[in-house]
C-alpha cells in the first residue's frame, strides 16, 4: 500500500493574542506501538566506475604534531678509529692566581697546596703533615720528603756537582770537595770538630782550631798492633811532641814508610825503661843502675848507684 506525499507548506498566518494559560491536562496512557510496514523494492543495478579525475591541489600544510615518546637507547655501536691530529691551536693566556693559594683537596681543606712565598720570593709547596716531591707518575716513588717537624729526608743520592754544603746561612761552615787531596773538606769559621752521637750521647774525638793546631779528646792507634802509628812531620823540623808522651813498645823514628833512622832530641825528661841502638845494643835500668845487653839478648855490662 503507498504513502501519500505530504502537501506544500501554507504560509504563515499572523500571531494571535496570546490566551490564559491553562490547567495541567493529566497524562494520558501510553499507546501501542505500530505494526512494521513492508520493504520497498530494491534498487537499480550499480552504475559503472566513472573516469579518474585530475589531481587536486595540495592542501594548505597542517600544524605540528604531538612529539612521541622517547624510544629506548641503542645498543652502543664499535669504537672509531682515531682521526688525525689537528691544527695547533691558538696560544691560551696564563690566567694568574694573584698570590692567592691553590689548593689540591676539597674547597673546605686549605692543608693541602701551594701558595707564592714573599719570605723566599718563590712558590711554598705545604701539607698537614708533610710532603714529598717525587717521579714516575701517580704512583711513582719519591725523590724528597719532609714532615712537620721540619726533618728533610732523601730517598736518593745527593750530588754537590763540586760546590759546597753550608750549614748555616752564611758560607763560613760546611763541607766541600778539595781538589788538593781528592777528597771532602770540612771547614768552620773558627775549627771544628769531629765526633759522635750513638748511644753514649755526644762524644768529641777530634777537634782543629783556626791556627791549623789538631786536639784529640781520646786516644790515636795504629790499625792493629802490626803496624806502626805513623805520624809525619816536615822535611826540616820533623816531629814536635809536647807533654808526657807514653810508649808501651818503642818509638821508631826515620822516614815515612822507611826502615828507622835519624834522630831524637828532647828539650826535657825523657822517661823509659829502655833504649836499644840501632847495633842492636839495648840500655835498660833496673833497682841498681843501668845495664846493657849486646844482640841477642847477651849480658854487656852494668852501671850501679
Amino acid at each position: 500500500m503507498g504513502q501519500s506525499q505530504p502537501g506544500p507548506l501554507g504560509p504563515q498566518g499572523q500571531q494571535g493574542q496570546q490566551g490564559q494559560q491553562g490547567q495541567q491536562g493529566q497524562q494520558g496512557l501510553k499507546g501501542d506501538t505500530g505494526l512494521q510496514g513492508l520493504s520497498g523494492p530494491s534498487g537499480g543495478p550499480i552504475g559503472l566506475t566513472g573516469a579518474q579525475g585530475s589531481i587536486g591541489l595540495t592542501g594548505v600544510t597542517g600544524p605540528a604534531g604531538v612529539a612521541g615518546p622517547t624510544g629506548s637507547t641503542g645498543e652502543q655501536g664499535p669504537v672509531g678509529s682515531t682521526g688525525g691530529q689537528g691544527p695547533a691551536g691558538a696560544a691560551g693566556t696564563m690566567k694568574a692566581l694573584a698570590d692567592q693559594p691553590l689548593y689540591f683537596r676539597a674547597a673546605n681543606d686549605i692543608n693541602h697546596g701551594v701558595k707564592y712565598n714573599a719570605g723566599v720570593d718563590g712558590p711554598r709547596l705545604f701539607g698537614n703533615v708533610g710532603g714529598a716531591l717525587g717521579y714516575g707518575g701517580e704512583n711513582g716513588k719519591n725523590a724528597l720528603r719532609w714532615n712537620n717537624l721540619g726533618d728533610t729526608l732523601l730517598d736518593g743520592n745527593l750530588y754537590a756537582l763540586d760546590k759546597s754544603l753550608y750549614l748555616r746561612s752564611d758560607t763560613g761552615h760546611g763541607m766541600n770537595w778539595n781538589a788538593y787531596v781528592d777528597g771532602p773538606r770540612l771547614f768552620g769559621g773558627a775549627g771544628g770538630i769531629l765526633g759522635t752521637g750513638g748511644v753514649n750521647g755526644t762524644q768529641n774525638a777530634l777537634r782543629w782550631d783556626k791556627f791549623g793546631n789538631t786536639m784529640l779528646y781520646g786516644g790515636l792507634y795504629a790499625h792493629d798492633d802490626s803496624d806502626w802509628l805513623r805520624i809525619r812531620g816536615t822535611t826540616k823540623n820533623g816531629l814536635a811532641l809536647y807533654g808526657n808522651v807514653s810508649m808501651e813498645q818503642g818509638l821508631n823514628v826515620g822516614n815515612f814508610n822507611q826502615a828507622p833512622q835519624g834522630e831524637i832530641r828532647a828539650t826535657g825528661k825523657v822517661t823509659a825503661d829502655g833504649i836499644c841502638f840501632k847495633s842492636g845494643h839495648c840500655l835498660n835500668s833496673g833497682d841498681n843502675g843501668l845495664f846493657w845487653s849486646r844482640p841477642g839478648g847477651g849480658w854487656g855490662g852494668s852501671i850501679g848507684w
